[in-house]
């Protein structure tokens, strides 16, 4: 039984409208780039100014060493000596807000600034919550993105990555069966300014907050909470209501319809089928939930894949007489990443989110193009009334002999049928 219909696409296909409220798609995509621009304003406050000028430019992406595998309980990139050029832990973030939260004269905290500091890394973690949900790609459901783990606990893998000077996050499908390493895991990259976010939060502001708060004498996480990326002090971990109301609430301001989680993915599954190229990655990534070998079809000429019943068989999987999920999950496996998520999936889904990036980032261009043509408009239209008399010229000789083609092939043709013969 399929879902409830709920969408379609306005007839100028710039906007859409689900359960009869309009979504503007340049609003839609102006608001999660302006999300963006506020997380680079509070970093600012962060890192005493200098986020923008400074510190953002320090992280070298591409030197970022990360393993794929489990290192065990609290540790992920910031703990792996490789990337101790990075600096992580407290230091940064004292050294550059110390004037602000300490009393040198006084040998002590000034607990009103730590407070202000605290309070505005909690507004920054509700936006970086919101840009992870969003700018990652194709959405999954709510838990997904809030349970997320910035380091390996005693039982999980963490779900953050750098990989290639990427930031890459993998859920499960399945909660219980990845307990098991047995679950459908699923890669989401964020594009860099966002990576760079989450880079600074992992690696110099989580461990700058909780020296603060135990120096202060403040809320401090228990033990079994540290691991998880969304949690304030010692609150419990964040939740999808808070995702949903935050996000509803930034969709309101910028686009006028209240857009929850439930809501955003719905839409964002509608858009997804209109940007070009996603659904062949879609269909690139399709596997069968069983192998049934007896099923394979190939072309009997190229050898090529052919769709077996939702299921995409890679021709040298069937040469060693099993099929594509058979091999992925039993022959071969990568050593090196998570689960069973093998690096041609890892490429696949690298691609969807890179696709879902330049959408969102694409009326930001188109707008910049605007501006600019409404400044060169009066040469452009000098310019555009040359362009038409020479290029009137030129259909007019192309149209000559495109006739000239024409009459040629018709007369080869009654030639070889008779004088009747048409096209």
């Amino acid at each position: 039984m399929g879902g409830q219909p709920s969408i379609r696409w306005a007839d100028d296909e710039e906007a859409l409208f689900h359960m009869g409220e309009e979504v503007n798609i340049e609003k839609f995509t102006r608001t999660l780039r302006g999300q963006v621009a506020e997380a680079h304003k509070v970093l600012d406050r962060l890192f005493g100014g200098s986020w923008q000028q400074n510190v953002s430019g320090m992280i070298d992406m591409g030197r970022i060493s990360d393993s794929m595998v489990r290192l065990g309980a609290s540790q992920s990139f910031a703990s792996n000596p490789k990337n101790s050029w990075l600096e992580p832990g407290p230091a940064k973030v004292m050294r550059l807000m110390e004037a602000s939260i300490w009393d040198a004269a006084r040998n002590r905290w000034k607990r009103q600034k730590v407070r202000i500091w605290l309070r505005d890394l909690r507004l920054f973690r509700e936006i970086l919550f919101i840009l992870t949900h969003t700018w990652g790609g194709l959405p999954g459901r709510g838990p997904e993105v809030a349970t997320l783990r910035h380091c390996d606990s005693w039982q999980l893998i963490r779900n953050v990555f750098v990989l290639d000077g990427q930031v890459m996050i993998v859920t499960d499908r399945d909660k219980m069966k990845a307990i098991r390493d047995n679950g459908r895991k699923v890669a989401r990259f964020l594009p860099d300014p966002v990576g760079r976010m989450i880079v600074a939060y992992i690696s110099w502001l989580i461990p700058a907050e909780r020296v603060l708060r135990r120096e202060c004498q403040l809320a401090e996480p228990r033990g079994d909470q540290l691991e998880y990326m969304w949690r304030d002090g010692g609150s419990r971990v964040w939740d999808t209501d808070r995702l949903s109301r935050k996000l509803a609430r930034v969709m309101q301001a910028g686009t006028g319809v209240r857009i929850g989680v439930g809501r955003y993915r719905a839409i964002t599954v509608e858009i997804g089928r209109r940007i070009r190229g996603l659904v062949m990655r879609q269909l690139d990534s399709q596997m069968e939930d069983e192998d049934e070998d007896d099923n394979i079809e190939v072309d009997p000429i190229t050898g090529e894949p052919v769709d077996c019943g939702g299921s995409w068989n890679i021709v040298w999987d069937l040469q060693s007489t099993h099929g594509t999920r058979i091999a992925r999950q039993h022959y071969a496996v990568h050593i090196g990443f998570p689960g069973k998520l093998q690096p041609e999936m890892i490429a696949t889904f690298r691609e969807i989110s890179k696709l879902w990036h330049q959408f969102l980032e694409g009326s930001s261009a188109g707008e910049k193009d605007k501006e600019k043509k409404s400044k060169n408009a009066p040469k452009r239209k000098r310019e555009s009334q040359v362009a038409e008399k020479q290029s009137c010229k030129r259909r007019k000789t192309v149209q000559e002999v495109a006739q000239e083609m024409e009459d040629d092939m018709t007369e080869g043709l009654r030639v070889l049928l008779g004088p009747k013969a048409t096209w």
